[in-house]
């Protein structure tokens, strides 16, 4: 399945805020559970890392997921909004 362009736009402006920000992103897994922490911390990287290939990145962090409790997944999830909320953009889906 193709990831739709505006997914990939709005992935770009978020991960170039975070790559400019990095302190906020940390500010907020600081906030999270210790359970979602360590996973916070392993999407960002995939995230801002050096691979810029958006299907390559997703399916990793879909990997990630796929490997965690639900709970934790809905918490990383009010994280990615409030991420997006916390630099003025659009949310992800």
């Amino acid at each position: 399945m193709a990831i739709p362009p505006e997914m990939i736009e709005r992935a770009k402006k978020l991960r170039e805020a975070l790559k400019a920000n990095p302190s906020i992103a940390d500010d907020l897994i600081g906030k999270l559970s210790a359970g979602a922490q360590a996973p916070a911390r392993q999407i960002l990287a995939v995230f801002t890392g050096d691979d810029s290939n958006p299907a390559g990145m997703k399916e990793q962090i879909d990997k990630i997921h796929a490997s965690l409790p639900a709970d934790i997944n809905k918490e990383l999830e009010k994280h990615k909004n409030d991420l997006s909320d916390k630099l003025g953009l659009p949310r992800m889906p």
